[in-house]
């Protein structure tokens, strides 16, 4: 399913696609979510959806299901929000979902900037590319990336999504954003989740910018298990069981390969305030 109003829904099937309404049954079994496998019929001039097929996996926000990959979009403006990066790839990986991070707007970054998000994230997802789709530099490159594929674009408003979606296809025009000289943040222009087929089998979903995601689903003292680059080092640690924050210099050695610069402090630091907050939401369920 690539597109929901209301009570219609549109399916993609072979190489056409159908209007389609849900049996009643079938909406009272479960929520339609873009990306949804269905199984749909006709009568008398109407198409049915008579069955969601079982999901590989899903997003929460925006509500995407079947997933094959998660395209985490950055530009130097607006201001990175790197909290959320994180937490994407979390989800990501929680739902068994590849992470491609693109950074746009290459024509006005420099080296340095590039070699910062290189250092941070190399060894946490799966790619990273860096691209200017204003002046078509390095599309293909991404093209590559999401042939064959169903991509999820996301990232906050103004990072040029819908930007790149109209450089990767002619066929697209859809509405861009500008930053608020006042403030530098994004505009939203995408106002729901949609998917688009593009050339070779590509199916990207451009979503609205969004700074904020949740992590209820990781318990904290999991947490640490999302973040790769600590395995090298945990096994050193003096307790099995240590988050590798309230364990002191001497007992943990991921503390100590942070301070030595073999572990990205920023990427640390982020990595503490996000098991604080959730350790503070999820003590508050209980309370």
């Amino acid at each position: 399913m690539i597109k929901g109003i209301g009570a219609i829904y549109t399916v993609f099937s072979g190489d056409a696609t159908y209007n389609c309404v849900a049996q009643k049954k079938t909406k009272q079994i479960a929520e339609f979510l873009i990306g949804d496998e269905v199984e749909f019929l006709e009568e008398n001039g109407t198409y049915f959806i008579t069955k969601i097929l079982a999901r590989r996996n899903f997003l929460v926000r925006p509500k995407v299901a079947n997933i094959d990959q998660l395209v985490i979009i950055i530009a130097k403006l607006p201001q990175p929000d790197l909290m959320l990066v994180d937490k994407l790839i979390i989800y990501a990986d929680n739902m068994d979902i590849d992470t491609l991070l693109v950074v746009n707007k290459s024509d006005l970054i420099n080296e340095a900037f590039v070699t910062d998000i290189k250092n941070q994230y190399a060894s946490v997802v799966d790619d990273i590319i860096v691209i200017s789709a204003k002046h078509h530099l390095k599309l293909d490159e991404l093209k590559e990336h999401l042939q064959n594929k169903l991509s999820v674009f996301v990232g906050q408003s103004a990072v040029g999504k819908s930007t790149i979606l109209n450089a990767l296809s002619a066929k697209l025009d859809l509405e861009v954003g500008e930053l608020s000289k006042k403030t530098d943040r994004g505009k939203h222009t995408t106002r729901s989740a949609e998917v688009f087929e593009l050339d070779n089998n590509t199916l990207i979903v451009d979503t609205p910018g969004f700074s904020l995601l949740d992590l209820f689903e990781v318990e904290p003292k999991k947490l640490h298990e999302y973040y790769g680059e600590f395995l090298e080092f945990s096994n050193d640690c003096k307790y099995r069981a240590c988050n590798h924050v309230q364990m002191l210099l001497g007992e943990c050695a991921v503390k100590r390969a942070v301070a030595t610069g073999k572990l990205n402090k920023d990427r640390y630091d982020r990595y503490v305030a996000h098991y604080n907050d959730i350790k503070k939401r999820w003590e508050s369920r209980y309370d």
